[in-house]
C-alpha cells in the first residue's frame, strides 16, 4: 500500500461566479476520498493521507451545476 496526499481547490479568477465544485478520489470502483463543495476564495482544502493500492487513480472535479469560472486545481498531489 501507498498513501495519496495533497491539497485541493478552485483557481481565483478575481471573480465570484459558479456553484463551487466537489472533488473526489476513487481506485477500481470505491471512493476513497470526497471533498465538500471548495468555491473560489475558499482554502486549499487537504486529503490527508489515502491509502491506495497499486494500480490507477481516478482524481475527479465535478461541478455542481453553474460553472462558468470554476477551474480545479490538485496541487502537491504525491504518492508515497
Amino acid at each position: 500500500m501507498s498513501t495519496l496526499s495533497g491539497r485541493v481547490g478552485a483557481q481565483d479568477w478575481v471573480q465570484v461566479c459558479g456553484n463551487g465544485m466537489t472533488f473526489e478520489v476513487w481506485q477500481g470502483g470505491v471512493q476513497l476520498w470526497a471533498s465538500g463543495v471548495v468555491r473560489n476564495y475558499d482554502e486549499a482544502v487537504s486529503m490527508g493521507a489515502i491509502a491506495v493500492s497499486p494500480g490507477a487513480v481516478d482524481l475527479i472535479a465535478g461541478h455542481n451545476g453553474e460553472y462558468s469560472c470554476d477551474t480545479a486545481v490538485w496541487a502537491d498531489v504525491r504518492v508515497r
